[in-house]
């Protein structure tokens, strides 16, 4: 859990860095879905992380308490679904890749619906976050197609 939380510190970094012109891709859930594709652990532990790590991120910086902790715990939780519905032979790098990109799309189509766009720096901010996390996807692919193991499910 030590990484979780360290992931979850260095996208806060990240957001401080940001600040003004972007929005931080979503580290901590990024490898949260990595880490329960990849070892077979108790999902419900690693849903109640996201919960609790989404809910420290709303005290942070969102106005809107619970919306990132019920979309992390949720997004956790409907990804394991679908994960465990996939044969063994199909959990491949692409459909990981696939699920992360999935979450990230519907975390930030939420936060635009629930916060608002009011203005053009806002749709800047959420567009940079989209284009940062495309290189980050990237690299959990690679590194799922490395070391991840296709039996495990989430």
């Amino acid at each position: 859990m030590i990484p979780a939380f360290l992931l979850w510190y260095v996208q806060d970094i990240v957001q401080v860095l940001f600040e003004g012109w972007g929005f931080a891709p979503d580290l901590f859930l990024f490898y949260l879905l990595f880490r329960c594709s990849k070892v077979a652990e108790d999902e419900t532990t690693w849903i109640w992380v996201a919960f609790l790590g989404g809910l420290v991120w709303d005290f942070r910086w969102s106005g809107l308490f619970g919306l990132n902790a019920g979309m992390y715990g949720g997004l956790l939780a409907l990804v394991s679904v679908f994960w465990k519905r996939i044969p063994f032979t199909g959990r491949s790098h692409w459909v990981f890749m696939g699920f992360v990109a999935g979450s990230h799309g519907v975390l930030t189509l939420v936060r635009i619906i629930f916060l608002g766009v009011p203005s053009k720096e806002v749709t800047f901010a959420f567009i940079v976050q989209l284009i940062t996390a495309v290189p980050i996807i990237l690299v959990l692919g690679f590194a799922f197609a490395s070391r991840g193991e296709k039996r495990n499910v989430l």
